[in-house]
């Protein structure tokens, strides 16, 4: 039973009573970026006490089509749970078929080169993450343009949450909140999720490479002249500058270097020809210049 649309003005609830005398709510709003909010509440009218755990999943039948494997840029599932950062590769994940891991904050996601799905459960609240892998025969797909026949995998990769169990007595509601992010990875809307909500190191969603150190400041540089002239051709031109002036002292060093490299050049080469045939005087007369 659902009742009404919804937008990022309206949510939508959604409600079910099951045979066992629950009833069960879920309320979803959206925002303008793709952010859900999640609220599950639970009615106990069974006449007994039931203990329920809060529960979320992101699930994905196959492999992405266009999958890139490599080692520039992330697609799989991932995540930052406790002090950690995962990211497993479809490979991996099919080897080992499951990984958890157990912490009070995190997130965990499923992402493609720009894309993220990415489940946010409540922070400060012990929690059970899995990355799991579930096999599945493949099927045969036929092209119909080119005739041709190819094997597709249907294997299930899913990651999900898991909090602890709340034990609900007869007549008793409770409610859990969680959140689900389906949308673009843009950095700027990533880092005000993370504020917002206080999700740890959300941004990381965004794989900056090995180089991240040196990659992410140059995007943040980028974006600011992109977004205060709305070129991002010129904004380049701007990155230029600003890396060119921060060398700028090595630079500099290094011109005056050349120019006296310049200067004493004929002398160098005088004594060159005076002291060809004694090595160690030429060797002598040389550092004496320098100095």
């Amino acid at each position: 039973q659902s009742r009404g649309t919804i937008t990022p003005e309206q949510g939508v609830d959604l409600v079910w009573n099951s045979p066992q005398g629950l009833r069960f709510k879920r309320n979803i709003q959206i925002d303008e970026e793709y952010g859900f909010q999640i609220t599950q509440s639970v009615t106990n009218k069974s006449g007994r006490e039931v203990t329920l755990y809060p529960y979320s999943i992101v699930s994905q039948t196959g492999l992405p089509k266009n999958l890139q494997a490599t080692y520039i840029l992330h697609e799989g599932p991932m995540g930052y749970i406790g002090e950690d950062l995962f990211e497993l590769s479809y490979k991996s994940l099919k080897k080992d078929n499951q990984v958890k891991a157990q912490s009070n904050n995190g997130w965990i996601g499923i992402t493609d080169k720009y894309w993220l799905a990415a489940i946010v459960p409540a922070q400060n609240s012990p929690s059970e993450y899995r990355f799991t892998h579930i096999p599945k025969p493949d099927i045969l797909k036929k092209n119909l343009e080119t005739g041709k026949t190819k094997k597709v995998e249907r294997s299930v990769y899913q990651v999900d949450v898991m909090g602890a169990g709340v034990a609900l007595a007869s007549g008793e509601t409770v409610s859990h909140a969680s959140h689900l992010y389906a949308g673009a990875k843009v950095v700027s809307t990533l880092e005000a999720y993370q504020d917002a909500l206080n999700i740890p190191n959300f941004d990381l969603a965004v794989d900056f490479g090995i180089l991240w150190f040196m990659t992410k400041p140059f995007y943040h540089i980028v974006h600011f002249f992109g977004e205060l002239f709305g070129n991002f051709g010129f904004a380049i031109l701007m990155l230029t500058l600003v890396i060119r002036t921060a060398v700028f002292p090595l630079t500099n060093m290094s011109y005056v270097s050349f120019a006296k490299m310049k200067k004493v050049a004929p002398q160098i080469t005088e004594i060159r020809k005076k002291y060809e045939d004694d090595k160690q005087e030429l060797q002598k007369q040389i550092m004496g210049l320098y100095q």
